[in-house]
């Protein structure tokens, strides 16, 4: 469902996301991938200051109608998960 997004083609035939809300989502995002691609950092006007992201804070931008920083924001979840062992398979 991000293709659309990343992409800024939201009202194209196909697109699982459409309206205003949808077309705010496009515009930052996919301004955000243009910048990244300029200049290997993402920040644009449109968005919040985007810190890089690191292990202590875990800074992730959450690009929503309303775009944000978090920190953490599934820590619940990743520590959940963590506590369940692994076994790669064929080992």
């Amino acid at each position: 469902m991000d293709i659309p997004l990343a992409f800024d083609n939201v009202a194209a035939a196909g697109s699982r996301v459409a309206g205003v809300d949808a077309q705010t989502v496009a515009d930052r995002l996919s301004d955000a991938f243009i910048a990244f691609a300029r200049s290997g950092d993402p920040n644009h006007p449109g968005l919040p200051a985007w810190r890089p992201y690191g292990l202590t804070d875990r800074e992730t931008m959450v690009l929503d109608v309303e775009a944000r920083l978090e920190n953490d924001p599934r820590g619940a979840e990743r520590r959940f998960f963590a506590l369940t062992p692994y076994v790669q398979p064929g080992t």
